[in-house]
């Protein structure tokens, strides 16, 4: 119990340090796979036969949705923002996570409704090629036009008919976010879709010193609170993880954290759970020779 609590706290408190952005050393064990996500799923729903759907890495994945706008269309997109008085255009296109994961589940939605979806990897193709379609200023309106001031941002962007406004009561890992899982299992809507926060980390090209680290603002070294979308088919029996950055990268500098939270040997701001994985390969081959 009282590892839970323990648990528990260090999440909010780490969900505190994302939001505002704070540059510091990955202290946890991270993961470069959404599989942590359906284990955890897994691990606590009771009722038989439900499939968890998560992004997974192959080599010929298609663009996710969190490649528009493209580069042709982003001055059309950042003129835009700036015409509805957008505070920081760039910074919100840069963490559009949360509104291009609504715009996916509301598409991967769509889909099940007309007995169309395929696979996370079409969705993911065709709900960009959507966006691509569109003009410039009608995609930008799509997407932003109710999340572009702060106050409509986080889980009440989604309309979601829970309790709870707060990124905190919807985070990976959560007892709360638990519950409303469990709940929507229950309920009697055959289709239903609500956000999921995951707390990730942004690795550094450079291991960092305490003065790198306070003197600069850029997006690195730090952890990162990332939406993806649940979408709940009763139909089939399946959740379905929208994350509209596709499957994680391997190598890439974003990471999530394991759940439960374990302490890394050594912290940095460098060393990814891909890079250590290659380390510890690298020596064992060494050893074997």
């Amino acid at each position: 119990m009282q590892n839970q609590f323990f648990q528990l706290n260090m999440l909010q408190t780490l969900l505190d340090d994302s939001i505002n952005r704070k540059r510091q050393r990955c202290d946890y064990e991270t993961v470069f796979s959404h599989e942590i996500i359906k284990q955890w799923f897994e691990g606590f729903i009771e009722v038989e036969n439900w499939t968890i759907v998560i992004p997974k890495y192959k080599s010929r994945n298609c663009k996710a949705v969190s490649h528009w706008p493209n580069k042709t269309q982003s001055k059309s997109v950042l003129s835009w923002l700036t015409k509805q008085k957008c505070f920081d255009g760039k910074d919100l296109l840069d963490g559009a996570c949360e509104p291009l994961a609504l715009y996916l589940s509301v598409s991967i939605h769509s889909d099940i409704q007309r007995e169309t979806f395929v696979d996370l990897n079409y969705s993911q193709c065709s709900a960009l090629q959507q966006l691509e379609n569109m003009r410039p200023s009608e995609a930008a309106r799509t997407i932003f036009q109710h999340y572009i001031h702060p106050r409509t941002r986080g889980p009440s962007f989604w309309n979601s008919t829970f309790q709870g406004s707060s990124h905190a009561d919807f985070l990976f890992g959560s007892e709360a976010m638990k519950l409303k899982v469990t709940s929507v299992i229950k309920q009697e809507s055959a289709i239903f879709y609500l956000p999921l926060y995951i707390i990730s980390y942004l690795f550094d090209n450079d291991e960092l010193t305490e003065e790198d680290l306070s003197r600069s603002t850029q997006e690195s070294a730090q952890y990162s609170c990332h939406a993806v979308g649940l979408v709940f088919d009763k139909k089939i029996r399946r959740i379905i993880v929208a994350d509209p950055n596709g499957p994680l990268i391997p190598g890439f500098n974003m990471e999530f954290l394991k759940f439960p939270l374990i302490k890394r040997s050594a912290p940095s701001t460098k060393l990814s759970s891909f890079d250590l994985e290659k380390v510890n390969i690298v020596g064992m081959k060494r050893k074997m020779n």
